[in-house]
């Protein structure tokens, strides 16, 4: 099955962000090769009272540990879901007395299966830290085994060996149109084969990229799920299916996957997000659970019958840990908007020129060509943080290293070569997607080159400050800058080139021009908002 433009892409840019998988200075600041900006976020434990006098019913304490949950331990809560919503289609076919599979696997089975994934990445890499990627993607090796063990159960339930054993029907709900476009011939080849006396498993890359996404999709949409926007009660962190689950018993799961700057920035995004509730709140923007709940619905609705889904647009591209910190962070910026000028003012309008005249090259599809040093804080092995203390402390001292050479007369181009991090090519990528070549980036749009520095809406939130958008908009052209501490550890940056705007920037006309500007204007009146609140604070 061929990958389209867009998944293509997102399938490059993902598999880079796994490999290279965020800390962000907390405000504007652009230093040319002289000292090392070496800000930590502005972190609080807490705001105030305030915030919590809003809603008493839910304590700052047990905030916090839900937003660890949904943020670090963001995995597991997807595979409580999932094991209760499969468990559901389980007994609904016993009931049925239709046909459930095997659904007993023995440890030593799913062992052999957790030895079989370490064999593959083995054989790729030899070098490679298994573990450390498992737990990169947010796994112990407990609940990875779990995770191996649920895709066994499903795959027996619903794409068997022996394909008379499939739910026709039921898989026909699932896939709609793509039933016919994609899977019938296939369907129809397996039977013709196990008439032949042929059992041949269908193919693993097309079962585990497109199909199964589409059976947990499917009995998510069937399952009764409650989170705690959706009014959950002190104590408790999700509901499936009438069954629930402790906050403290969840927390204590995801506690061996928290390191210290997971930690870290978990509470700066609650600390953000208290004082925006309190501000708001106070000057009456802030959105009731009424209307916020219409606007979330509305959204949602854009990603129909598209190719990206809702879900994948915020985790994937908008870069937040799950959607319920996502709707935490939408209901504060959408709160937000009701404080600008109406739409149609004259001051409206006048900071929509505004923003065109600073960043049209965004709007209008421009590039830029820069080369980019980084130092990581990351772990290569697994692109993970370490658990315990501060990763960013050695990357500065080694970015102060860096920093000398290139005072001391070195050039750029000696100094790339030898000490950035940024691998030649994305291992297991497409060839036709852009790489990262030791950071000597081709000409990327805005978007592109944040996906490389692992900049997103989410690393906005956090720290009020984008790399990208120094290297974008700011940067003089040959001018070495550095270092600058970014999701990633810490870069130096040299702009080669830029391109000219391809498209003519339409605001009367075009509505994707409209949307655009108007989304980037609030975007980045947000961010400068915080800032000023976290000067405040």
């Amino acid at each position: 099955m061929s990958q389209t433009p867009e998944s293509e892409r997102m399938f490059s840019l993902s598999t880079f962000l796994l490999t290279f998988a965020c800390a962000l200075p907390n405000a504007a600041q652009e230093d040319q090769a002289v000292a090392v900006a070496a800000q930590e976020p502005a972190v609080v434990a807490e705001v105030s009272s305030a915030a919590q006098d809003e809603a008493p019913s839910i304590s700052h304490e047990e905030r916090q540990k839900r937003t660890f949950i949904y943020s670090t331990g963001s995995r597991y809560i997807l595979q409580l879901v999932l094991d209760g919503v499969l468990e559901a289609e389980i007994a609904r076919r016993k009931e049925a007395k239709v046909y459930v599979g095997k659904h007993d696997f023995t440890e030593e089975e799913v062992q052999a299966e957790v030895q079989r994934r370490i064999d593959m990445v083995a054989e790729q890499d030899p070098n490679a830290d298994f573990w450390g990627m498992v737990m990169a993607q947010g796994f112990t090796q407990s609940t990875f085994a779990q995770e191996l063990r649920r895709g066994m159960v499903a795959k027996e339930m619903f794409f068997p060996d022996d394909p008379s054993n499939w739910p026709v029907e039921q898989i026909k709900e699932i896939l709609g149109d793509q039933w016919e476009g994609y899977l019938k011939a296939d369907y129809e080849k397996l039977l013709a084969q196990k008439e032949a006396g042929e059992v041949t498993p269908l193919n693993e890359q097309m079962l585990n990229n497109f199909l199964m996404p589409g059976v947990w999709a499917y009995l998510r949409k069937t399952g009764e799920i409650t989170q705690p926007s959706d009014g959950l009660p002190e104590g408790l962190c999700l509901v499936v299916n009438g069954k629930e689950f402790r906050t403290d018993d969840v927390m204590a799961q995801v506690e061996p996957m928290l390191s210290d700057t997971d930690r870290k920035w978990s509470t700066t995004f609650l600390s953000n997000l208290e004082k925006l509730e309190v501000a708001l709140k106070a000057s009456k923007n802030y959105m009731s659970s009424e209307e916020f709940e219409q606007f979330f619905i509305e959204e949602g609705k854009v990603y129909e019958g598209t190719i990206i889904s809702h879900e994948m647009m915020v985790l994937q591209f908008l870069g937040f840990p799950s959607m319920e910190v996502y709707r935490e962070y939408l209901q504060a910026r959408q709160s937000y908007k009701n404080s600008l000028p109406a739409d149609d003012s004259e001051e409206y309008l006048t900071m929509l020129d505004d923003m065109i005249s600073k960043r049209g090259t965004f709007y209008g599809a421009g590039k830029v060509k820069a080369e980019v040093l980084l130092i990581s804080a990351r772990e290569k092995s697994s692109g993970k943080f370490r658990m315990e203390g501060d990763p960013f402390v050695g990357a500065a001292e080694r970015a102060e290293e860096v920093r000398q050479i290139l005072a001391d007369g070195e050039s750029f181009d000696t100094v790339l070569d030898e000490y950035s991090d940024y691998p030649d090519k994305v291992p297991n990528s497409a060839a036709s997607m852009p790489q990262p070549n030791r950071g000597r980036f081709q000409s990327l749009s805005r978007n592109d080159l944040r996906g490389f520095l692992l900049e997103n809406d989410y690393t906005d939130f956090l720290f009020g400050y984008s790399v990208s958008d120094d290297i974008f908009f700011r940067a003089e052209i040959g001018g070495i800058y550095g270092p600058i501490r970014g999701p990633l550890g810490y870069y130096f940056y040299r702009v080669v080139s830029r391109d000219a705007p391809t498209k003519e920037i339409d605001l009367m006309n075009d509505p994707n021009a409209q949307w655009m500007v108007n989304d980037d204007l609030l975007g980045q009146a947000f961010i400068e908002h915080i800032n000023t609140l976290r000067k405040d604070a």
